[in-house]
């Protein structure tokens, strides 16, 4: 139940980081993927080869390509999930597999395409055992549109949701995930397909807002398609075309 989920939470939140070597976890530059080459075992052919890319604070960057690909793969060893078999991620050319995961998990934020929320409130699935104001968290959900909504429940951040209550849809519960990572504030958000369940009005608003938000940040997207009027703003790297 959410109670229980709660207190693991709780409990990897509070987790310090690691007494080793690393000096202050900050990223003042760029993150970068270096001559990355990566397979699931020794016997068996790179899921990943060659892959080369910069991901700059303020320049929000999408990742493109059909699906299997690569992708998700990429992303899970950009946030050090997975081991590469060849070639480094850098943060400030810092390899980041020098850093714990209770370290990584302080400087990289990753929200998937596919979210659970907690049946619980919305304050509860936003704060995830952490104190934040009314006033952050009506922040993060006006970056994500939300607030209005939300606002218009008689209960609003208190209204319950999940089985049994209120059932949110399926962009609903994406941009609480979103709202979610806002809060938590990392300096370096990777976003999977972040407009999958969004209509077109709402996805402009959001992406635009985010990417506000972001202009000190690295943030990195994995998307399928980018409208060509927004084409310039971002910079792309196309999977499968470029290794």
């Amino acid at each position: 139940g959410f109670h229980a989920s709660l207190a693991v939470i709780q409990e990897i939140n509070n987790l310090s980081p690691a007494d080793d070597d690393m000096v202050n976890i900050t990223v003042s530059n760029q993150l970068t993927v270096s001559d990355l080459e990566f397979s699931y075992s020794e016997e068996s052919t790179f899921a990943l080869s060659n892959i080369n890319m910069v991901f700059e604070i303020g320049r929000p960057t999408i990742i493109m390509g059909s699906s299997g690909c690569g992708k998700t793969t990429l992303l899970s060893l950009i946030a050090g999930f997975y081991r590469q078999t060849n070639g480094e991620v850098l943060i400030d050319n810092v390899r980041i597999s020098n850093f714990s995961a209770e370290q990584r998990g302080q400087f990289i934020g990753f929200v998937p395409q596919h979210i659970d929320l907690f049946s619980g409130t919305i304050r509860e699935n936003l704060c995830l055992g952490k104190n934040y104001s009314d006033d952050a968290l009506w922040q993060a959900l006006h970056i994500v549109d939300l607030d209005i909504f939300i606002k218009s429940l008689p209960e609003g951040l208190n209204a319950v949701i999940g089985k049994g209550n209120m059932e949110l849809s399926a962009g609903q519960t994406q941009r609480i995930a979103f709202a979610q990572a806002i809060l938590v504030n990392r300096p370096i958000l990777i976003l999977d397909e972040p407009t999958a369940n969004l209509d077109t009005s709402t996805s402009r608003i959001v992406m635009s807002r985010l990417n506000k938000w972001g202009e000190k940040r690295i943030l990195i997207y994995v998307m399928h398609h980018v409208e060509k009027e927004n084409l310039g703003f971002y910079k792309i790297y196309r999977m499968g075309e470029y290794e």
